[in-house]
């Protein structure tokens, strides 16, 4: 299949405050045929603030009904006891557990290599995997903690063998960032950009600096109500990811059909 001149579309959704995001209009395609699915990063920290994005985050399906969450690394912050995941991850996403929607995680510089044997992960015991979800998409968590050649040899047989015309990527460290905490990480560049440029990777999705960051092609200008972003021969930042830099204040939600991606960002007010 062609994919020349496929647009991607992207933008965010960001949570800062105790606004009900299903008292706002979600202006998303929202195609009953498309992949929908939402993000988060740098989560788990149990506190107020994660609770209240996780609210948000539930008041979205009921508009935008997602099928997956995708989370970009630092998934619990502390301690790794049964008590800390209850806290930290069942708590606050139990309405959206309960409704049968899987988060996929990828590991960030807070957690340990075990979580990936945490059954509501979906990791499967690895620290780097694939999944599909539907047919023609498929994504790749890397654990961008150690970018070894192991990892590096799995990532291109996967990507080489993948036949989809959607291929996404998320893990934990940005490649590219505006982000003033940690900004690029440019040895992880290096090594992953020639092999995302190479097999033809759409879309890359990671969070640390807390402001989850997408990668796409070059902007060719934006509708109402959107950016469109049409593929192009090198990744570059996308409009988005100069937000509030405070964890658990963030989400985005992201729709694919055939042939395009769609996104919204739906800033909430902050509490007073």
């Amino acid at each position: 299949m062609m994919r020349s001149w496929r647009s991607f579309v992207f933008a965010v959704a960001l949570a800062v405050g105790c606004t009900s995001l299903a008292a706002q209009e979600i202006t998303l395609p929202n195609k009953s045929d498309s992949l929908r699915f939402a993000i988060i990063g740098d989560s788990g920290t149990g506190d107020a603030n994660q609770l209240r994005v996780a609210q948000a985050l539930w008041a979205a399906h009921q508009k935008f009904p997602y099928e997956f969450v995708l989370m970009m690394g630092d998934n619990i912050y502390g301690g790794e006891a049964t008590k800390d995941f209850d806290r930290k991850f069942l708590a606050p996403y139990k309405p959206i557990l309960g409704a049968g929607i899987k988060f996929y995680a990828a590991l960030g510089n807070h957690d340990t290599p075990n979580q990936a044997y945490y059954k509501q992960f979906n990791m499967n015991g690895e620290r780097f995997y694939t999944f599909k979800p539907k047919n023609g998409v498929r994504f790749f968590a890397l654990d961008s903690n150690y970018m070894d050649p192991k990892q590096l040899v799995w990532l291109e047989k996967e990507l080489a063998a993948s036949g989809s015309d959607w291929k996404i990527a998320f893990f934990h460290h940005p490649i590219y960032s505006s982000g003033g905490t940690h900004g690029s990480d440019l040895a992880l560049r290096d090594q992953l950009e020639p092999l995302f440029l190479k097999y033809k990777v759409d879309a890359v999705f990671a969070g640390h600096d807390q402001c989850p960051a997408g990668l796409a092609g070059k902007a060719v200008g934006p509708g109402p109500g959107y950016g469109g972003w049409r593929k192009t021969g090198r990744l570059q930042t996308v409009p988005g990811d100069q937000m509030d830099r405070q964890r658990a204040r963030q989400f985005l939600l992201d729709e694919f059909d055939r042939h395009s991606m769609f996104s919204v960002r739906r800033p909430l007010s902050r509490r007073s």
